[in-house]
């Protein structure tokens, strides 16, 4: 019910209203974020939201970056994507944080307790060391956090999976940050791009009708 509600609070009345090009519309439950829907939030990029989703529903985000220059991360790595203003916060109870580090291992934490994550499947080099095209897939569907890197080629270069992550109650997510730039930068990569697709619980009227088919079928057997 909670993410049908999203939907609803999306839709417009036909009055004309004045778009806030500085916010990501929610249509039909799904969130496009484009180069520009990235603005300057001091020393980061944020993307914000005209309606907070709920952290703890399904939902589904796949992004797409360039790598085009060498120097991708600092000493430490980079954060690709957080929930907040802060994409170093040490907490990330209310949210999540996906960080890449030198190493190779990319860390993934969130819920309640700050479960933390690291790379269980990798291939050759560091995810992102390489130049070329990524693709970021992040995901939470019932109580499992997922986030996966692929190459141009569809390669998995890293993942990282968190099992049974619990949320405080009713928390909302209105913004993503990102240390990332853009290719005018020195660290020469591109702002992510993609979609964050709410996945919406079978309304009334499906569950109703899959009922009725399910007794028509058993009576159809008798």
């Amino acid at each position: 019910m909670k993410k049908n509600l999203l939907i609803i609070a999306a839709l417009l009345s036909g009055a004309a209203v004045a778009q806030d090009t500085t916010r990501t519309p929610l249509v039909d439950g799904v969130y496009t974020i484009e180069e520009a829907s990235w603005q300057t939030d001091g020393a980061y990029r944020s993307v914000t939201f005209d309606t907070p989703f709920e952290i703890s529903g399904d939902w589904a985000l796949s992004l797409t970056l360039d790598v085009n220059a060498a120097t991708g991360s600092n000493q430490w790595g980079t954060t690709l994507l957080a929930t907040g203003k802060d994409p170093f916060a040490a907490s990330y109870n209310g949210g999540f944080q996906l960080y890449v580090q030198v190493s190779g291992n990319i860390s993934l934490k969130g819920g309640i307790g700050d479960i933390s994550g690291s790379s269980d499947h990798k291939v050759g080099t560091a995810p992102l060391a390489t130049l070329g095209t990524y693709t970021l897939d992040l995901s939470h569907i019932g109580t499992v956090l997922t986030a996966s890197i692929k190459d141009a080629q569809g390669t998995e270069v890293a993942s990282s999976t968190l099992n049974n992550v619990t949320w405080a109650e009713g928390t909302t997510v209105d913004h993503f940050t990102t240390t990332l730039t853009d290719n005018q930068q020195a660290n020469g990569w591109t702002l992510p791009t993609g979609t964050l697709a709410l996945v919406p619980e079978p309304t009334t009227a499906t569950l109703s009708l899959l009922a009725l088919a399910g007794l028509a079928l058993r009576r159809r057997r008798k």
